[in-house]
């Protein structure tokens, strides 16, 4: 009985991780035709390198949560990072949340807006509406909901992506420098660094709601195999995804919504269908990052939930009209430095708590 309760909430930390990084950029091709598609069979190596990283990382989160007994993102950085270098990553996730609910926001406007005549400002606004509203109903009721969406949205997302395949050019794959040259202007340009760019201002997302997954962490096992088994689902994703992406990269590759674009052309079904499951994902990573963000400012400031969330939905909605693309191809770069830096911080503790172990076995 206790084993199938920890198989559980395994599997339910591992959907809540993955419900939390498939946002738009995932689930459309965007972030996946950026990162990796771009750099051709590199792409897959880099994915496998990327998700490995993420799943690490997810494990050391969990981890350091069980251990300092943290229920929330600032009490987990200041036991990881110490106060300075906490505060500092507290304010620089904090933003980081801000930002990513905003692009997906963006991003389920452009998809309704695309599909129905309906203005983008009153879309965002009833997206933001509805993400406050959900956000009140607290984590756990979040987590059930990943628990069944993960799966469906997962499965959903392969199946279209395998199908897309059928429809790959012949001419399958060059070399977009532009691609390239725009989203690298802070960082070297080659797949290794794309792959831990990808995997950093992952790491900020997923800090903030896994730091209050206290009450379903009951062992170490719990947090090492759903952390893993969350890095384990993103890269089996990101994989069919982009084997998708890369047989069809004639097509794509100037498109925002590349996945979206290759399956929307399919026919009635994917053009009615998939644009469901990607306001889906939206949705469930805006609210993610929405609940992680309220929870953050809340702790430090004492104001009322409540009122974050609605002062955080009414100041992403004008963000939200830049657009897109231009908002995740600007900010997701900037924001891996910190995610990069507190996996660094993430690794220090682990060896300490190992030498400590050694010590004592002595």
């Amino acid at each position: 009985m206790k084993k199938d309760h920890d198989i559980y909430q395994i599997f339910k930390i591992a959907c809540l991780y993955i419900s939390t990084i498939i946002g738009a950029g995932f689930a459309s091709g965007r972030e996946i035709l950026t990162y990796f598609t771009t750099y051709g069979l590199w792409g897959y190596v880099g994915i496998v390198f990327s998700a490995i990283i993420i799943g690490l990382i997810g494990a050391m989160i969990l981890l350091c949560v069980k251990k300092f007994q943290s229920n929330d993102l600032d009490t987990l950085l200041l036991n990881v990072a110490g106060k300075i270098p906490g505060r500092i990553l507290f304010a620089l996730i904090t933003i980081f949340l801000f930002f990513f609910y905003s692009i997906m926001i963006a991003g389920i406007a452009k998809l309704v807006t695309e599909k129905i005549d309906l203005n983008w400002a009153l879309v965002s606004i009833v997206v933001a509406l509805l993400t406050v509203i959900i956000v009140m109903l607290g984590v756990d009721k979040l987590a059930v909901i990943c628990t069944f969406l993960a799966p469906l949205l997962a499965i959903s997302i392969s199946i279209c992506a395998i199908f897309s395949l059928t429809i790959a050019s012949e001419e399958t794959f060059y070399l977009n420098t532009d691609i390239i040259s725009k989203l690298y202007f802070l960082i070297p340009n080659n797949w290794i660094f794309s792959s831990i760019v990808y995997a950093g201002y992952n790491c900020l997302i997923s800090t903030s709601v896994l730091s209050k997954a206290l009450p379903m962490i009951k062992s170490r096992k719990i947090a090492i195999y759903g952390g893993i088994l969350g890095g384990a689902g993103i890269g089996f994703l990101a994989l069919i995804v982009n084997t998708s992406l890369y047989f069809n990269f004639t097509l794509i590759n100037t498109k925002e919504m590349p996945l979206a674009y290759i399956v929307m052309g399919m026919g009635a079904i994917g053009g009615n269908l998939f644009p469901v499951l990607l306001i889906i994902a939206m949705l469930l990573a805006s609210i993610s990052a929405l609940l992680g963000l309220t929870g953050a400012i809340e702790k430090i400031t004492k104001i009322n939930g409540k009122i974050i969330s609605i002062s955080a939905a009414i100041l992403a909605v004008p963000l939200s009209l830049i657009g897109f693309s231009s908002l995740m191809d600007n900010i997701y770069p900037i924001f891996s430095y910190a995610g990069i830096f507190l996996a660094l911080m993430l690794i220090m503790q682990i060896r300490k708590k190992c030498k400590k172990q050694t010590l004592m076995v002595k």
